[in-house]
């Protein structure tokens, strides 16, 4: 807005109660529902994916699922976690592809204090859906990590993810 010739005495920040609401969960100590997620907390390097988007079902599931297994392959020292949606078209070839590495957590849906704070240790988030794109972009300020979030589609879905960068990650 300063580049705007906007007066600061007539700007008022009000903050964003989706953000703060996100804030407040990622805070609480609840215990995990999967006590897989508890190990997670001693400050490995965690990328966290979702994949449950009907746009991506079929053809878009399975190049998520072939480019999860290449990162894992590639970074062993970090530990992926893919909760997953019931619906077996998600959950399918999800479980075909990326169950037996070491590296690779599949756990069930996760609750929201319970994601929220997933995303918080994240290092990066992996994502189609516009909801976490948007919670976990630089004005978030989720977690110390400056990275946005990394999307699974080459065009952003809503212009505010085009506002804050959009990434595309090569493996």
């Amino acid at each position: 807005m300063a580049t705007m010739a906007v007066t600061p005495s007539t700007v008022m920040v009000t903050g964003n109660t989706g953000i703060d609401a996100l804030q407040w969960a990622a805070s609480l100590e609840v215990p995990w529902t999967d006590p897989r997620l508890a190990a997670l907390e001693d400050g490995r390097q965690i990328i966290v994916v979702t994949a449950h988007r009907r746009e991506n079902w079929g053809l878009g599931i399975a190049g998520i699922v072939e480019g999860v297994a290449r990162i894992a392959h590639a970074r062993p020292d970090v530990t992926i976690v893919v909760p997953m949606h019931p619906n077996p078209i998600v959950r399918t070839p999800i479980e075909a592809g990326l169950s037996g590495f070491d590296n690779i957590l599949l756990t069930d849906a996760i609750d929201y204090v319970e994601f929220a704070r997933l995303l918080k240790m994240a290092t990066i988030a992996i994502t189609a859906a516009t909801a976490i794109t948007n919670m976990t972009g630089p004005t978030c300020s989720l977690n110390q990590s400056p990275r946005p979030p990394l999307p699974l589609e080459l065009l952003p879905v809503e212009p505010v993810v085009g506002a804050v960068g959009v990434s595309v990650m090569q493996v």
